[in-house]
């Protein structure tokens, strides 16, 4: 996937691009109402 971060010129650091924000953000909104209990521990 290109263009979700990009590299900080003269520097060993990478940002998250406008791109990035909004593709990672759709994910976790996608992710939250279309599998709500996915990620929920189960009670032994």
């Amino acid at each position: 996937m290109r263009g979700l971060v990009a590299k900080i010129p003269r520097s060993r650091r990478w940002r998250v691009t406008h791109f990035g924000h909004a593709v990672m953000s759709a994910a976790v909104r996608l992710r939250e109402d279309q599998f709500p209990d996915a990620f929920l521990k189960e009670a032994a």
